[in-house]
Order: structure tokens, then sequence, then C-alpha cells
């Protein structure tokens, strides 16, 4: 529902109840809900309905044109979902999404094995890289318990000639007729209930061009941990106690001791282990607000950050140690850690931090010091 407000431009729409465009008809739906939304959508109020198989039990709609199926599920019950268009002897629609690559699962029909039982997962993965007729798939699978992959299978041959037979309508699924289906969800975007019929039969024409890739969502931002050496360690977790016991102290002498909300519940060790793991990520307030999970008190943002650029200022300028990486291996082995002589991530200190570094002993962190004085947190 979403996805619809996305591509109608009407966001929020997915969390009106009573939509003129789409209705939710789930099994936790409320009975006098799911005669409201059957009641608009057999009465063309709505056109469209969001459902389980809660809804298609027991019902025989004949203004049903198109089923979009997602999620695994059962392969009996996806036939049945997408046998419930196309009941008024007019060609029906049914959209099935599945995953390209399935982790885990078998993903080329080399994979299989010609003969071989079929369990519930093997079958989903069958049904969704067969390259046989698609109506037949279903067909065999219902009468047979299996999903056929090659052409050269009997029971396969068998159902296409009897197809014949009895004089069958051509089948038009995307494996059949492959042209004909990609053409068919290009026309998709500009379908209606004037043009649909057209659309189904490939006899619709347009010069139109309809772009949606402004409409698509914003993929997220993919936050990568920062390793640090055995050195920078030392600075990081000293780091940490000290941001917990100052953002404590500065909130409890803001707003007071004893509230129902605590210091702990605003900032605690999660928070801090988020701002230390995702260092650079951090560049402004905005970047800090999305790691923490928000501003709980007004100027807690611009205070953290402050506390975040000392950090990397300590960071700069500890002395280069050794960091151990993992090597990933293709083999299925465990991976070996490797010790890898790096440097210190970030700007590289000028002369006069190095200066600093040499005559400061409080800069001077060695590979077996236990902490680090607090007065270097301080800015």
């Amino acid at each position: 529902m979403e996805v619809i407000d996305l591509a109608r431009g009407t966001p929020g729409g997915a969390y009106v109840p009573r939509g003129n465009c789409i209705q939710r008809f789930h099994s936790c739906t409320g009975n006098q809900d799911k005669i409201d939304v059957v009641a608009n959508f057999a009465s063309r109020k709505v056109p469209l309905i969001s459902c389980t198989m809660a809804l298609g039990l027991g019902q025989n709609w004949k203004r049903v044109r198109m089923v979009v199926h997602m999620g695994q599920g059962d392969r009996a019950l996806i036939c049945q979902m997408i046998g419930r268009c196309g009941r008024d002897r007019r060609p029906g629609l049914a959209l099935m999404f599945v995953e390209k690559t399935r982790r885990k699962g078998k993903n080329l029909v080399e994979q299989f094995t010609q003969g071989a039982t079929q369990d519930n997962a093997d079958g989903i993965d069958a049904l969704a890289i067969t390259p046989v007729c698609l109506r037949i798939a279903f067909s065999l699978d219902n009468l047979l318990g299996y999903v056929p992959l090659w052409e050269d299978d009997e029971a396969y041959i068998a159902e296409q000639q009897r197809e014949v037979s009895v004089n069958m309508p051509q089948c038009c699924c995307s494996n059949c007729a492959p042209s004909e289906a990609a053409c068919l969800m290009q026309h998709l975007l500009l379908a209606d209930k004037g043009n649909f019929d057209k659309i189904m039969s490939d006899n619709f024409t347009t010069s139109l061009v309809r772009d949606i890739k402004s409409k698509y969502p914003t993929k997220r931002t993919s936050y990568w941990k920062r390793k640090y050496n055995e050195n920078e360690e030392v600075v990081v977790n000293t780091f940490k106690e000290q941001l917990l016991r100052d953002l404590h102290a500065h909130y409890n002498a803001e707003f007071g001791i004893g509230g129902p909300i605590s210091a702990e519940d605003i900032f605690g060790e999660q928070e801090a282990e988020a701002v230390v793991s995702y260092l650079n990520h951090i560049t402004g307030a905005r970047d800090l607000q999305g790691i923490i999970g928000g501003e709980c008190f007004e100027g807690q943002l611009e205070w953290l950050m402050q506390k975040v650029l000392r950090l990397k200022e300590l960071l700069a300028l500890t002395p280069a140690g050794t960091t151990a990486k993992r090597v990933r291996k293709s083999n299925g082995r465990k991976s070996i850690p490797t010790i890898t002589a790096t440097g210190a991530p970030g700007p590289t200190p000028d002369s006069a931090a190095l200066a600093r570094l040499q005559v400061d002993p409080l800069l001077q962190v060695s590979p077996t010091t236990k902490s680090v004085d607090p007065r270097l947190l301080d800015p």
C-alpha cells in the first residue's frame, strides 16, 4: 500500500482506513470492516484490495481482472489466489513477484535432479525459474505434486497434447510469449478500465512513455563499522566511559535527578558504542541524529558533536598500531586472521601535531597501556 502511495503521489494514504483507492482485508480485520470492504469493491467504489487468503475463501467475484501475488507462501495457495481473476470469461492477469536469486535456494535448472521428489522449498524455487509453460506447470503441480522443469518430461508432454486436443486457448504466460509479456509490462503503466483489454490482447499502441524512476524509494545509507588498532582501542574505550559520565552529568544538571526519564534512558552504552563504531560517517549533527536514533533533548546533538570532534582529533594524533583483518575464503573454510600494519585512519597530522605528540606525555599511548588519562578527553 505504501508503494501505491509512492506511485500515485499520495503520501500517507496507506494509513487511511477507508481510502478511495485501496483498502485492506485480513483475518485480523474487524467483522464490520470486512463487510464494508467487500461491499465497496463489489459496488466499484474501491478498485484495489490488499488481502490474504482470508478474502479469497468463498468468493467468486467476476470483477477481478488482475491479481498481484507477493511472498513465498505455498504453491497450492498461490495457484488458488491467482485463479481469482478472469472468472468473467475475459482474460485475467496474474503477476507473481519472485526473487532473482534466493539465498540458500536453487536458482538454476541444473541444480535440480529430474525425477527427484520436490518439497515445498524446491517447488517454490522451481516455480520461479521453470522455463516451461506456467499453465501446464500449475496443472501438473496440482495433479502430480511437482513443478516440471524440462520440456521432455513425459507428464508435461501428455498435458500439452491434452490441451491441444480439447482446443484450449493458447497460453500467453511469460514463458510461452516472452516478447508479448515484456510489452505488456511496459504498457501496464498506462492501464485503465478502458484500455486493459487491448493491453491484454497486445493490441494497445501509444506514443506515451512514462518514466517512474523518480518515484522509486530512496535507498538507505549503508553504515560500515570502523576498525581501530590496538592503540586507538584504548582511546576509544576511555572516550566512551567519559562520554557517558559527562552526558549523564550534563542531563542531570539541566533537568534534575529523579524524573520519569533518567539519563541512562536517554543515552546509554548502546548509543555510545554506535557513535564510535560509525565515527567515519559522522560529519554533522544530521548524521549523528540518524546513528543514535534522534535528539532526545534540546542541544543534545550539538553537545555530542563537540565530543565527536574531540575524539577525531585524538585519533589523528594516536600512534600507529596493528589491526587484525579477516580474509574471506570462498572455499567454505574458516577465515584466518592476519596481522597487517596500518596507519591511523583520518587526516594526516601536521608538523605541529607531531611535535605536540612527542612532547606531551598524555598522548603517548603504548600497546601495553590499559587506560588513558581522562584529561585527554576534555577539550
